[in-house]
């Protein structure tokens, strides 16, 4: 499970502008979030990051497993791009209790992503510079350029805390 990261029962994991290529599993094929175990609150964010031909037969680039409702997922401003052919990157499942659906919005998702709680997610090629030899930069026409939501980014400081602006023109 998670062919990167799997996570079992943490209690609000965070992945934050990270990369994922070609990683596989059987599920997850980068991420496996299982907090199925838990009766607390487990809210996993995924925000600002790129997930590029990872494979899984559930959930080719993240399957999050949830125990009831109460958790409220955060996954926004990702690329979701080239799982093998399929178009299932994404998949998210109640294992007890009642299902409460995850914030996914803002990302490009390849097969698009449309289920209930999802909003602003397109199925467009997100114009990497240049994939086949790992530079997954956008090109100034992405449609992933100033289309995401700032609200989930928290930087006020940059490494050496200098003072930065986290708005979009």
């Amino acid at each position: 499970m998670g062919g990167a990261i799997y996570f079992f029962n943490n209690l609000d994991p965070k992945i934050i502008n990270s990369l994922f290529v070609e990683n596989e599993a059987q599920g997850g094929g980068a991420v496996y979030h299982d907090a199925s175990g838990i009766s607390t609150f487990s809210d996993l964010e995924v925000v600002n990051s790129i997930f590029v031909n990872n494979l899984a037969s559930e959930g080719g680039s993240l399957h999050i497993a949830k125990r009831n409702g109460d958790e409220v997922e955060q996954i926004e401003n990702n690329i979701f791009w080239d799982t093998n052919g399929r178009d299932n990157p994404i998949l998210v499942r109640t294992t007890f209790g009642a299902f409460t659906p995850p914030n996914i919005s803002n990302n490009i998702v390849i097969g698009g992503y449309e289920e209930e709680g999802s909003e602003n997610n397109i199925d467009d090629d997100p114009q990497f510079v240049d994939p086949d030899n790992n530079d997954f930069r956008l090109q100034l026409n992405s449609p992933g350029i100033d289309a995401g939501n700032n609200d989930p980014i928290n930087l006020d400081t940059d490494f050496s805390a200098t003072l930065v602006s986290s708005t979009a023109p």
